[in-house]
């Protein structure tokens, strides 16, 4: 499944079986000091806006 995830530092999408797990690959990535503010599913909105900001796609 495909979440959305804003930290303090930016938004990205993370390809995850849970909204937990993406929340730990979002820590582990960028640290906790920045933490993570938000996981969600991704709707087709969010994606648009990550690839439009030439963002990056984690996965598992």
């Amino acid at each position: 499944m495909l979440f959305y995830v804003e930290t303090g530092l930016l938004c990205t999408l993370i390809e995850a079986r849970t909204a937990a797990q993406a929340r730990r690959i979002a820590l582990r990535e960028m640290g906790t000091y920045v933490g993570v503010d938000l996981v969600r599913k991704a709707t087709e909105e969010d994606i648009a806006w990550v690839t439009a900001m030439q963002g990056r796609r984690s996965e598992t």
